[in-house]
C-alpha cells in the first residue's frame, strides 16, 4: 500500500507482521481460526512462500518477503559477548552489502516457528544446533543486559551484556 507523505512523497507501507503457522483450531477465535499474519486472507496452506534463498556475490542469503528483511543463511561465528556481536554485524560485508547489523528481538522473534512441538527458526535457516542468539535491543531495566532467543525453544530472556557469551544473527533491510 502507499500513501503520500506531507512531502508529497510516496512511501510504502510495511508488509505487516508474519503468520505464526498455527493452522489448528483449538478454539474458535484463536490464531488457527485466523491465521492472521502476512498475506492477509490466506490461510497458511496456501500463503506465498515466505522465504527466498539467494546466492549474491557467492554469499547464500536469504530474503524474507513477510518483513523485508535479508539474513545470512548458515550463520557462522564464534561465541562472544554483547558488544563482539555488534562488531560481528558492523564489519559483516556479505552479498557485497556493508549495511548488515546485529538484529533486534522483534526481528529475531518474527523468524520463529511457532507452529512446531520446539519452537525452532524456520528453514532454510542458518542455524543447525540449539543456540542463542544475541539480540541488539537493550533490557530496559537493566543496561547492561540485552534481550536474547533460544533457537530450539523460542525461549526469549534477558542476559548480561559482558559476562554471557552467546551468537550474532546479522540482518539488513533486503527489499
Amino acid at each position: 500500500m502507499k500513501i503520500l507523505t506531507p512531502d508529497s512523497k510516496q512511501m510504502v507501507l510495511s508488509r505487516g507482521l508474519p503468520k505464526t503457522s498455527q493452522a489448528t483450531s483449538y478454539a474458535t477465535g484463536d490464531d488457527g481460526t485466523y491465521q492472521a499474519g502476512w498475506w492477509q486472507r490466506r490461510l497458511n496452506s496456501n500463503n506465498r512462500q515466505r522465504f527466498i534463498e539467494k546466492t549474491i556475490s557467492g554469499d547464500p542469503l536469504v530474503i524474507d518477503r513477510a518483513t523485508g528483511l535479508m539474513w545470512r543463511q548458515k550463520e557462522e561465528s564464534l561465541a562472544v559477548d554483547w558488544a563482539g556481536a555488534i562488531m560481528i554485524a558492523d564489519l559483516l560485508t556479505a552479498g557485497g552489502f556493508d549495511d548488515w547489523r546485529l538484529a533486534n528481538i522483534k526481528e529475531l522473534i518474527s523468524i520463529v516457528d511457532y507452529s512446531t512441538a520446539y519452537p525452532a527458526f524456520y528453514l532454510p535457516f542458518l542455524i543447525t544446533d540449539a543456540i542463542t542468539l544475541w539480540s541488539s535491543t537493550t533490557f530496559k531495566p537493566s543496561e547492561t543486559r540485552a534481550w536474547t532467543v533460544n533457537t530450539e525453544t523460542g525461549d526469549v530472556a534477558f542476559q548480561s551484556k559482558t559476562t554471557a557469551t552467546y551468537y550474532a544473527m546479522c540482518v539488513r533491510k533486503g527489499v
